[in-house]
């Protein structure tokens, strides 16, 4: 390695399971089990992913990282993102909603402009009745993962009219939830006492955040993943929680005393 120009002083922590799923709760230089060790700071000039190739710290397998993947054995090598078994597009809306910790959408967007990076370039703000932005963060989050976006990405209920998304009845985790036909998300846990939705997503309550959503909502899934869902709709019970605990455990600042809302 001495000679290798990829060599650095530490590695992103990815936690490798049976078909090389990646684990947003791994921690940066936790050393836990199956981890590669970072021993340096996020975004450090050593970090692979930010100096060599620019690439969000938090979340490592993206398109670029496709390069780096070539480096490893091959049986570490990652596997396309539509035959993991776990929605991977989650890995980046995750790491998006640690990175931010609740920070609203105007400081959010000094730091990335979701339209922007998923060629909405017409909409140069976040904030404001006609710049939501719930779908532009979903189609990124998609797209970081190597998945097609809906088009008109900008638009929630544009994905319930295209072709790369199949419907499904019952939600699974990551689904893209389309919340009547205003806001998109993506299915995290059922609430609690009522059963109802959580859901991770951009522009609730103007952050990324878990919220409850109690209107009639319908569930998509990209149509390449749709046979890996179908399974995990026969063998996995889904989470139950409540959206305060899990934006307490991800670091996620909410205001209580303010109702959750979408625009």
């Amino acid at each position: 390695m001495a000679n290798d120009p990829f060599a650095r002083d530490c590695f992103f922590p990815f936690t490798l399971q049976s078909d090389i799923l990646i684990d947003p709760r791994a921690p940066l230089g936790g050393g836990g089990p199956g981890d590669f060790v970072s021993t340096c700071p996020v975004g450090a000039s050593q970090d692979l992913f930010m100096a060599d190739l620019g690439l969000h710290p938090l979340a490592p397998m993206n398109t670029g990282f496709d390069f780096f993947a070539g480096r490893l054995p091959a049986d570490l090598r990652l596997t396309q993102a539509s035959t993991l078994q776990k929605a991977p597009w989650m890995t980046y809306a995750i790491a998006e909603a640690k990175r931010h910790k609740g920070i609203t959408e105007g400081e959010i967007a000094k730091i990335i402009n979701y339209h922007q990076e998923t060629g909405a370039t017409f909409l140069k703000e976040m904030s404001g009745t006609q710049n939501a932005w719930c779908a532009s963060f979903v189609n990124w989050c998609l797209q970081s993962a190597g998945l097609t976006k809906w088009k008109n990405s900008f638009r929630a209920r544009a994905v319930a009219e295209d072709g790369n998304f199949t419907e499904i009845k019952s939600p699974v985790y990551g689904a893209i939830t389309l919340v009547g036909t205003h806001h998109a998300c993506f299915f995290y846990a059922h609430e609690k006492k009522s059963s109802k939705p959580i859901c991770l997503g951009g522009n609730q309550s103007d952050q990324i955040n878990f919220t409850v959503f109690k209107e009639k909502v319908r569930y998509f899934v990209p149509t390449p993943y749709l046979e890996t869902a179908k399974k995990q709709i026969a063998e996995e019970k889904q989470l139950v929680s409540t959206a305060e605990e899990l934006n307490t455990e991800f670091g996620i600042k909410t205001d209580a005393k303010k109702p959750a809302s979408t625009r």
